[in-house]
């Protein structure tokens, strides 16, 4: 089992590295909020925290200068203000929402807007409507699928995934996405039977003990989302916080009180690939 879990897929990365066309390729803009321009070209907005606004965020002001599809949010209900996260990641546009002033983790989208599963963004009710038409049933909205390729990449946290997930392996699928990022790890069991019967499945995975240190650095660190925070909340100290040892002790260990399968980064390797109808050499890892 434990040699199963720590043979890495070589040969994609080196097939990534061989294509070099900018493996990890900046998509165009994507556009989260309604348009509205004014008469320099530039989109507006009702109010933006400026300590918020990064050069990634100016980046997608030239853009949309540029005529380029990429807008921020100008109608917020009343009570709420636009708010544009500094927490940008290269290649993708600032996150944005609505904001509560009285409750900095309460978030709504403009009106005709919905959340996505990556908060905190929005997008249009009709684009992610076109998204589930041509995807849907296969998996959730934002799973790395390509229809192009015939390819389902199974993204096991802490394995060194993240390099395929942007690639341009999911080009057409980020392209529905209007540029957005694909992300989450998800189980072949969230997929839908017929699509796993049918495309190339594939993964990269990595020996338990060192993706093991690798996650409780991520979590311990606060690397995570809202959600992984939460967790960390409920089951971290200070001991576990600072000591790799205690944290074993807390989670693995017969007297550890944690369930790990709670936690989506400490979930087994052999749990996110594998199930009854599944066969073990479908998976190529």
């Amino acid at each position: 089992m434990l040699l199963m879990e720590s043979i890495f897929t070589s040969g994609i990365i080196l097939f990534l590295l061989y294509k070099d066309v900018s493996v990890v390729r900046n998509s165009s803009p994507a556009t989260f909020c309604s348009r509205k321009v004014d008469g320099n070209g530039y989109s507006v907005s009702t109010r933006i925290i400026a300590s918020e606004v990064t050069q990634s965020d100016k980046n997608v002001h030239e853009y949309s200068k540029q005529n380029e599809d990429v807008d921020y949010m100008s109608d917020c209900p009343t009570g709420w203000f636009l708010s544009v996260s500094n927490q940008t990641t290269v290649g993708n546009p600032p996150s944005q929402r609505c904001q509560n002033d009285n409750d900095v983790n309460d978030w709504i989208c403009a009106p005709g807007w919905v959340k996505l599963q990556h908060d905190p963004f929005c997008q249009r009710e009709e684009q992610l409507a076109e998204l589930r038409r041509n995807f849907a049933p296969v998996g959730p909205d934002f799973s790395q699928v390509s229809e192009k390729f015939k390819l389902l990449f199974i993204h096991i946290p802490q394995a060194g995934g993240l390099l395929i997930e942007r690639s341009f392996l999911f080009d057409d699928k980020r392209e529905l996405l209007n540029g957005h990022y694909l992300g989450g790890h998800y189980s072949i069991n969230d997929f839908d039977s017929e699509l796993v019967k049918s495309y190339h499945k594939f993964c990269v995975v990595r020996h338990p003990c060192s993706r093991l240190f690798s996650v409780w650095k991520y979590l311990s660190q606060r690397q995570g989302n809202e959600n992984d925070d939460q967790w960390v909340d409920e089951h971290f100290d200070e001991t576990t916080s600072f000591s790799f040892n205690a944290f074993i002790k807390k989670t693995l260990q017969p007297e550890g009180d944690v369930d790990v399968e709670t936690e989506t980064h400490l979930k087994s390797q052999i749990n996110l690939l594998f199930d009854d109808q599944v066969i073990s050499d479908s998976i190529k890892c």
